[in-house]
C-alpha cells in the first residue's frame, strides 16, 4: 500500500497537493478552469505533466483559488466538522468568495482584527461583530461558534449557577470541590466577570470526569 507524503493532501488517485513547490510526488495549482474544476502541474522526469482536479465539495473560488485555501475545502467539505471560531470564518469567507477586508468592513473592524479572528488568537469573540457577518451570511450565529463562545452566548452566569444546583452544591462545596474561590464562583454567576477559556475548558474537563 503507497503511503501519502507526510503533510499532503490526497485529492484523487495519485494527485497530491503539498505545499507551495511541486515535486515528483506533489501538485500544486496552475490555473482555474471554472468554478469547480482546477489545472494542477508537477515536475516528472525533468517535464510538466499536468492534471484536471474536479471539486464537488465546494465552489473554487476565483479571488481565493491557492494552494492553501484549495486543500481547505477539500479537507473540510462542510462547517459541520470545524472546530474553532477562525475556521468557521475562514470557511465560510471562502464559500462566499470574500476577501478578509471585505470581511472586515462588514463586521466593522480592521483587517488585522479580522485577519487574528480567523488565525484563531482570539479566545472571545466579541458576539456583536459575529452578529454582522451572520447576518451576512443569512445564517444563525451559532453556526459560527465554538463550545466556548457558545457558552459565552448562553449566559455564562445561568449555566454555572444551574450546572451547581443540579449537583447539589452550595457555592461554597463547589468552590472546594474545584479549588475555585467562593468570590470567582459568585462573579461568574453574576456575570461581573468573564469565565476564561483555559478555566471554562478545565472546569468542564473536571465535571464531565463525574458524568455530569
Amino acid at each position: 500500500m503507497r503511503h501519502m507524503p507526510r503533510g499532503a493532501l490526497k485529492i484523487l488517485p495519485s494527485v497530491y497537493v503539498y505545499g507551495n513547490k511541486p515535486s515528483n510526488k506533489c501538485y500544486r495549482i496552475k490555473q482555474k478552469i471554472s468554478d469547480a474544476m482546477i489545472m494542477l502541474y508537477k515536475y516528472e522526469n525533468g517535464e510538466v505533466s499536468h492534471k484536471l482536479l474536479y471539486s464537488h465539495v465546494a465552489s473554487i473560488n476565483k479571488r481565493n483559488c491557492d494552494d492553501n485555501n484549495l486543500s481547505f475545502l477539500l479537507a473540510y467539505p462542510d462547517a459541520t466538522g470545524l472546530k474553532t471560531v477562525g475556521d468557521k470564518l475562514k470557511w465560510y469567507r471562502l464559500k462566499h468568495d470574500l476577501m478578509q477586508k471585505e470581511c472586515a468592513s462588514v463586521m466593522q473592524i480592521d483587517r488585522g482584527t479580522y485577519s487574528a479572528y480567523e488565525e484563531n488568537v482570539v479566545d472571545a469573540y466579541p458576539l456583536d461583530k459575529l452578529q454582522m457577518i451572520a447576518d451576512y451570511y443569512h445564517i444563525d450565529i451559532t453556526k459560527l461558534l465554538d463550545d466556548y463562545n457558545l457558552f459565552l452566548l448562553n449566559d455564562q452566569g445561568q449555566q454555572v449557577r444551574a450546572l451547581r444546583q443540579e449537583m447539589h452544591m452550595t457555592r461554597n462545596t463547589f468552590a472546594e470541590q474545584y479549588h475555585i474561590s467562593v468570590d470567582t464562583i459568585k462573579n461568574w454567576e453574576m456575570n461581573r466577570t468573564r469565565m476564561a477559556k483555559q478555566s471554562f475548558a478545565k472546569l468542564f474537563e473536571q465535571i464531565s470526569t463525574v458524568g455530569l
